[in-house]
């Protein structure tokens, strides 16, 4: 390669230029012919002192650059070395900015070269990568990076990245080469004239054979790799006795610590299962649950010739399960063990989805680098899977084009479907000793095929507490006017020529009887009576909110009675249901007759699909509109939900039973020959009744089992009871935000970050976000916020993770199965005790249908699930024996009421103290010191 490639970096003072920022060192590294040919650094005076923010970051000292050049000393070198030469940079705009300001700043003409970004070109070709930081694909890349942050160090990692990267691109097939090449004049960098050099290369020189890849239809990708089931022809058989199981843990973990109530859990599990039982064994937090039972399952499965399936509540927490759990689990196994993993249909892309993307040429940024990443990741995946792809919040929203749907009799489906990676994991799964899946996977796989879903396999489900949720999510609808408007919009009046055209100028050209105008007639009709209907409930919840205090959400029956007369909405709402039906009969008639009295090609086969999907959906929410206002089923409950600041298009209506427990038993449980429920969480003053009633178990023989945490709390917690913040029905909601955040500054200033807070309200934690932007003294903090940061629990994870001096604000979805060991968390904050507000819909159904039974709601229902999620919640903060934390609880209900110490006696045993904000930082710094 002859192109000479000058790879920068700057350390400066800060991150703006517009706010006078500064650089203080920069370096460059010269590129040529895939080999470094040349290097030049220095430091720069910036002529203003350096933030002790900075100076930690990179270890550069004010005092060293007071002898340092100026910038217009320099610049005439820095100008040279950049001459001739395409810019490189990682996060190439950041260093391009700042050093053209420079030059401006300083008499000094701009200088004008084509870019290549290194984040650019990682995510492109490292699509797998975990992240993009420079840190982290040095270490991927087993690159040393000793001085990270200093401008010579990183200048000369990103330099061998790029060769790396470089290197990588030349080994593509030409396919792949050619079509990233048509699609990277959509980036931001001018990646384009570098791959248009390496085709170039690549068109000189002899074809590559490609043993492990097939291509079809012009897309490159991976062979599947057969892996035969478990064939073990030696003895092997469970390890009965404690040194048995030992020194099967010692070939995982050499320094293995025993913990006794491991072992006894492995044995429960292992004769539950041979019993044929179900049991709930709840194991505390650092025991080693999920070896607790991976280690019986896998002899269980040999012995008894039957697949385990494990399932947890999120693909998160599967992820985990599958790449950290399961390499261990490998490591002891005197056998190989199949596994397999499985996961709902819309996880894995369909590759005639992605094809037909591939050839619209209506490219962004967003879709061309999607795009580009799928097709080098394509290479490379054996499962489909979209969690292995390090997508951007775009390309997640492009991901919903290409997500894999049910096969059709479509002619271009069918072209793709030995390539259909949703079918193939069903395949592998069926030949698997141990299959990896996930609790909402789980339960529509079960209640689709009316129990015999995963017949004949053996169950463990793990995080049980969340059975039911997963259930009841799977066994409830939902309705929203947008939907119903963007399938209306995908089909289109004749004259817009989208798929209703399509599908008319279809039958049209093959004699049928159509008439343009009655379909444009259906469509105007079912717009109508979408508007005319969502207008009424949106004027109904906008009254409704106005005179019940801001309240969004409420079960139907009661929008319907406070709007005075129900009948003009459910009159509506009946003609809603009959408009489409009717809708979706004509365009499943009319697809119909394409398929019989035609040949339709490629391209029509696709719009037919698209057609069909449409109609289906359709004829779903017409039955949901009839059984929300005129079939309700019986114990179920049906509510709206609408955005408190514009009601109008964003109401959503939902219905779903109102408890899981008779469903589950009946459809699930009383299907299956054996299961394990575990989790670290599922006593309730220490009795299993609560979660035993609430997944229809009570009346049935279970075995239960409980082994505590085995570490020593009383060393490792403090808990802190904030003793002068008010409660929040005393003050203002800007007076208890306030309060709020002025603890959590205390806090993040003492433990220097590493700090999670858990809220019980979205609305709550906007607020305290906002309160604390406007502090100064957090400046330097990485202030990461769900909903507001971003709307993806794992992304926010990551970043928490990555940086210092991060305060994580999550709700509901972080209150368990978080997994944050070591010094990455060390302070843990609970705002309000965790009970469900009475007046949410659902808390409010499950309270009326307690009470009508004559029992108490409080005590039975609200106190049980919030000492659960209070328990899950003190869980977060002490994951290993080494972890050490401050537990702060704000809400004085802890200690001032009588059901407050049921919230303490349900953890372990620790010392409590009342603290006020004066006294916090000092208590958190003797604490952790």
């Amino acid at each position: 390669m002859t192109q000479r490639y000058v790879v920068v970096d700057l350390e400066t003072t800060g991150n703006s230029v517009k706010k006078g920022d500064r650089i203080i060192q920069f370096a460059a590294v010269v590129v040529e012919n895939n080999q470094i040919v040349d290097a030049y650094s220095t430091f720069i005076n910036p002529e203003q002192p350096l933030s002790p923010f900075i100076e930690e970051l990179t270890g550069i000292q004010s005092s060293q650059l007071v002898d340092a050049p100026r910038f217009s000393e320099v610049a005439p070198k820095i100008a040279e070395v950049l001459q001739d030469g395409c810019f490189v940079a990682h996060n190439v705009l950041f260093d391009l900015t700042f050093l053209q300001d420079e030059f401006l700043h300083n008499g000094f003409e701009p200088f004008y070269c084509s870019t290549i970004d290194t984040v650019e070109l990682a995510k492109i070709i490292r699509p797998q990568a975990t992240s993009f930081k420079l840190s982290h694909l040095a270490e991927e890349e087993g690159l040393a990076h000793d001085r990270p942050h200093q401008a010579d160090s990183d200048a000369e990692v990103t330099a061998q990245l790029f060769i790396n990267f470089c290197e990588e691109l030349r080994k593509l097939p030409l396919v792949t080469l050619k079509q990233l090449y048509r699609l990277s004049y959509s980036l931001k960098s001018e990646i384009s004239e570098l791959l248009a050099l390496i085709l170039k290369e690549r068109m000189s020189v002899s074809p590559i054979h490609y043993p492990h890849l097939q291509i079809h239809k012009g897309i490159a990708i991976r062979k599947p790799e057969t892996v035969s089931k478990t064939s073990y022809d030696g003895e092997a058989s469970y390890p009965q006795s404690a040194e048995e199981k030992i020194a099967l843990l010692n070939q995982a973990f050499p320094h293995f610590e025993l913990r006794n109530d491991q072992l006894k859990m492995m044995d429960a599990a292992y004769h539950i299962f041979n019993d044929e039982k179900i049991a709930i064994i709840e194991a505390g937090t650092g025991l080693g649950k999920t070896l607790g039972y991976l280690v019986p399952a896998a002899f269980c499965a040999l012995e008894h010739h039957e697949p385990i399936i494990v399932s947890t509540y999120t693909i998160e927490l599967q992820n985990q399960l599958i790449h950290k759990e399961l390499a261990n689990l490998h490591k002891m196994l005197p056998f190989e063990l199949k596994t397999a993993v499985l996961k709902g249909r819309p996880n894995y892309i369909s590759l005639a989805q992605f094809d037909r993307a591939l050839r619209t040429k209506d490219d962004n940024y967003e879709t061309a680098l999607i795009k580009m990443q799928i097709l080098v990741w394509l290479l490379e995946t054996e499962t489909g899977d979209k969690d292995e792809l390090n997508m951007t919040a775009g390309g997640e929203l492009f991901w919903e084009r290409l997500q894999s749907v049910k096969s059709t009799s479509n002619e271009h489906e069918r072209s793709w479907q030995n390539f259909d990676f949703y079918e193939r994991a069903k395949e592998n799964a069926k030949d698997a000793d141990l299959i990896v899946t996930n609790h909402a996977f789980l339960m529509s796989d079960f209640f689709s095929n009316n129990g015999k879903g995963m017949s004949n396999s053996l169950l463990i489900i793990d995080e049980a507490h969340q059975l039911e949720n997963a259930a009841l999510k799977h066994l409830g609808s939902s309705i929203d006017y947008v939907s119903l408007k963007m399938m209306i919009n995908k089909l289109g009046f004749y004259d817009q020529k989208q798929l209703l055209y399509k599908l008319l100028n279809m039958v049209g050209n093959l004699g049928g009887n159509i008439s343009n105008r009655e379909a444009d007639n259906l469509l105007h009709d079912a717009i109508y009576e979408i508007e005319q209907f969502f207008q009424l409930l949106s004027k109904a919840c906008e009254d409704f909110q106005k005179n019940m205090h801001n309240k969004n959400a409420v079960a139907l029956h009661t929008i319907l009675k406070s709007h005075g007369n129900s009948q003009p909405l459910t009159h509506l709402a009946e003609r809603l249901h009959k408009q489409l039906q009717t809708l979706s009969s004509y365009l499943l008639e009319n697809a119909a007759y394409v398929t019989e009295h035609g040949q339709p090609g490629k391209t029509q086969l696709f719009h037919l699909s698209e057609i069909e999907s449409i109609a289906e959906f359709f004829k779903s929410r017409a039955g949901n509109f009839l059984e929300y206002f005129l079939r309700n089923k019986d114990s179920f409950l049906y509510w709206v939900e609408w955005h408190k600041n514009s009601p109008g298009q964003y109401v959503y209506l939902y219905s779903q039973p109102i408890s899981g427990g008779q469903e589950l038993w009946h459809r699930f449980f009383a299907q299956q020959n054996s299961v394990i429920l575990t989790s670290s969480t599922l006593t309730v003053k220490g009795s299993f009744e609560y979660i035993k009633n609430k997944l229809g178990l009570h009346h049935h023989d279970i075995e239960t089992y409980s082994f505590p945490s085995p570490f020593r709390y009383k060393e490792k917690v403090k808990l802190l009871v904030a003793s002068d913040i008010a409660e929040v029905n005393k003050v203002s909601q800007a007076q208890y935000v306030k309060q709020i955040a002025e603890y959590i500054e205390q806090s993040a200033l003492a433990c220097k970050g590493r700090m999670l807070v858990l809220f019980t309200s979205q609305e709550m934690l906007r607020d305290v976000h906002e309160s604390l932007r406007e502090l100064s003294s957090l400046e330097d903090f990485n202030l990461l916020s769900q909903g507001i940061s971003s709307n993806s629990k794992t992304r926010l994870i990551k970043y928490f993770q990555n940086f210092d001096k991060s305060i994580l604000l999550g709700t509901s979805s972080f209150w368990d199965g978080l997994d944050l060991p070591g010094e990455t968390l060390q302070c843990l904050m609970i705002v309000r005790l965790p009970f469900s507000p009475p007046n949410e819909p659902l808390t409010e159904a499950r309270c009326d249908q307690i009470r009508a039974e004559g029992r108490n709601p409080f005590t039975e229902y609200a106190l049980p699930e919030a000492i659960m999620r209070f328990r899950q919640g003190f869980g977060r903060l002490i994951r290993t024996n080494d972890d050490k934390g401050i537990f702060i609880v704000c809400d004085r209900r802890i200690v001032t009421t009588q059901y407050g110490k049921d919230f303490l006696l349900s953890i372990p045993d620790v010392a409590v103290n009342e603290v006020n904000l004066h006294d916090v930082q000092n208590s958190i710094k003797q604490w952790l010191k």
